[in-house]
């Protein structure tokens, strides 16, 4: 039975992966990138340029009901800040299509707020 559930579950969570990267392809700026996972569930999203105010990114992201990770937890010597990881391991295929959509509001806003200043 564990062998069922082990592909039981691969193929949720390759499904889950691959409407997450199409939500990305949608949704996103065109200065945003992100990776496409060779293995696991992880993806981390690259903003061209760092955002040294860390306080605004994080009050636009809580404004617009998304929460990632910030690079800055997983990297030691490169530039954190440029980076955020999203997992899509624990929410249904509506859910990471909504959050995404949620997400590339956010950094569109984030992106004309830079662009004012």
């Amino acid at each position: 039975y564990y062998d069922l559930h082990l592909k039981r579950m691969h193929r949720i969570f390759r499904r889950r992966l691959t409407v997450a990267l199409n939500a990305l392809q949608e949704n996103m700026p065109p200065t945003i990138s992100w990776t496409k996972p060779d293995g696991g569930y992880t993806i981390w999203v690259s903003l061209k340029n760092s955002y040294q105010d860390e306080v605004q990114l994080k009050r636009v992201l809580i404004k617009n009901g998304v929460l990632v990770s910030p690079g800055a937890y997983y990297f030691h010597l490169s530039n954190p800040r440029k980076y955020f990881r999203i997992s899509i391991s624990s929410l249904n295929e509506q859910e990471i299509e909504q959050g995404i959509s949620r997400l590339g509001r956010a950094l569109t806003e984030l992106i004309n707020l830079r662009k004012s200043e």
